[in-house]
């Protein structure tokens, strides 16, 4: 009954944080760019430039053939946090306090959750392989089914799925199985997951979105991995409105570095007394930190995926590890559980993003065929996703509801663009004599335009022509503070 209440609580409250939550571009593009996708074989093509596995593309194309609204991703978001939460209740080895001490934490209450992109659904698989770790032989193939899928959410999760591959044959050759047809069936089908990734998330060569591999030695850059590990256990914001933009409680990165090198000591040391555990913790840690040195950084989303290495082991570990490692681990769950309440009740309380209230107010007042531009094609994607229609995207020079990350589109010489250039081609793709609307980001950079005030107007010279150009309304108080918006329109005057 215990694990029955825990479970349908959980379930009961990230819907009702997905009903609340405003998707924001990352969510969005994805959706919007399997909208534009005639059949399962495009996804791959139309997804090049992602720099993603294609999995949840896949999942999601889907959903796309039966409705255009945007909502469908959260219901499939929801359905994979029960399943993990059905994972972490019904069969995992954790005590009560513990599995809620843990889907209270920030990444299975919130960020990977709450926020429906390509991580909740690397979790889920990940806590299956769990699930099966204790299991006999039978469920080796399966397990290498799961990692190929594993290998095949995101890039992070794929550092982990090396990892688990590195572990389980590590496992077999201790017991002496490696010549079993089983295991080589499992070899054949974890290489496949490995180079399926590889191939789908190399990017064409006019890309420009991360496609910079960092191979030289950089002590900065050193430092600055070795501080996501401590930001990744301990994931403590400024407790702000604007908490998810990355901003850590303690503003000090060389007590960051420290901190992830005694954490990645004391994680070891918490397990060594499970070969696989410290192993796999090793491996994990290590995998995870050379690809944010080679390829990104990362965002606290990704420092997550540390903490869901340190579940993992923690889980197949479990009766090896003694209570005083336990006792530690609860630590860095509770800090979690901080972290998630306070995050999950801001969400509630602001918008995490401004582009589904733009869209419904675009919708209310305007004729669906409305002439609609977007200055910059990343800070028009949330609007146009929620919309449902593409829009002008005024850099680009292209109708669209998603970005192209190749040089031609997103490039500095993009990102900032003068007021006179904007409305110059405004003006050209609009009739100003029918309703028009220019979609800004509101307070970005000096332009005169962003800092307008609502209902505020100026007279425009463009072409020898006189231009009224009025700002309609302002949308203001996101979470995500590049997605404040303001509208305008041009007119005769």
């Amino acid at each position: 009954m215990k694990n029955f209440t825990i479970f349908t609580a959980y379930v009961l409250v990230i819907f009702a944080g997905l009903w609340h939550h405003e998707m924001w571009r990352d969510e969005l593009q994805a959706w919007n760019l399997v909208l534009h996708t005639v059949n399962l074989i495009d996804v791959f093509s139309n997804t090049r430039y992602e720099g993603h596995p294609v999995l949840w593309f896949y999942v999601i194309w889907p959903l796309a053939q039966l409705t255009s609204s945007p909502v469908a991703i959260q219901g499939i978001n929801l359905i994979m946090a029960a399943v993990t939460a059905y994972l972490i209740v019904f069969k995992s080895p954790f005590r009560d306090f513990e599995k809620i001490l843990i889907l209270s934490g920030y990444y299975f209450l919130y960020e990977y959750s709450v926020i429906s992109r390509n991580y909740m659904i690397g979790v889920m698989l990940l806590l299956l392989i769990a699930s099966l770790w204790h299991k006999k032989d039978a469920a080796l193939v399966l397990s290498g089914v799961l990692i190929l899928l594993l290998f095949q959410t995101n890039a992070f999760m794929a550092a982990i799925a090396a990892a688990i591959s590195l572990v389980l044959l590590l496992r077999l050759s201790r017991q002496g199985k490696l010549e079993t047809s089983q295991s080589k069936a499992f070899m054949c089908i974890i290489t496949a997951g490995a180079a399926l990734f590889v191939f789908t998330t190399r990017t064409p060569h006019d890309s420009s979105y991360a496609s910079t591999w960092h191979v030289t030695f950089d002590p900065g850059r050193c430092s600055a991995v070795l501080g996501n590990v401590f930001k990744g256990l301990f994931p403590l914001s400024d407790f702000t409105r604007n908490f998810w933009e990355g901003y850590h409680l303690i503003q000090n990165n060389h007590f960051h570095a420290i901190a992830g090198i005694l954490l990645c000591a004391i994680v070891y040391f918490l397990f060594r007394k499970s070969v696989y555990s410290s192993v796999f913790i090793v491996a994990a840690f290590g995998f995870i930190m050379g690809l944010m040195y080679l390829k990104i950084i990362g965002q606290p989303r990704h420092y997550g995926h540390f903490s869901m290495a340190l579940l993992f082991a923690y889980w197949i570990g479990y009766d090896q590890v003694p209570v005083y490692a336990k006792r530690f681990l609860w630590v860095i769950f509770s800090v979690q559980m901080v972290q998630g309440v306070f995050a999950y009740t801001v969400d509630l309380q602001y918008p995490f993003s401004n582009g589904k209230e733009v869209a419904e107010y675009i919708n209310q007042r305007y004729d669906p065929k409305v002439q609609v531009a977007g200055a910059y094609n990343n800070l028009s994607t949330t609007v146009a996703g929620y919309l449902g229609r593409d829009i002008y995207l005024l850099n680009d020079k292209r109708f669209s509801n998603y970005v192209i990350w190749k040089q031609k589109f997103w490039n500095p010489d993009l990102f900032f663009i003068s007021d006179s250039v904007l409305l110059k081609r405004f003006l050209t793709m609009v009739n100003t004599k029918k309703s028009n609307l220019l979609l800004m980001e509101k307070g970005a950079g000096q332009s005169l335009l962003t800092k307008m005030k609502e209902g505020q107007s100026f007279i425009l010279l463009q072409n020898r022509m006189f231009y009224r150009v009025t700002c309609l309304k302002i949308f203001r108080g996101a979470i995500v503070s590049d997605e404040d918006y303001l509208l305008v329109t041009v007119t005769p005057p």
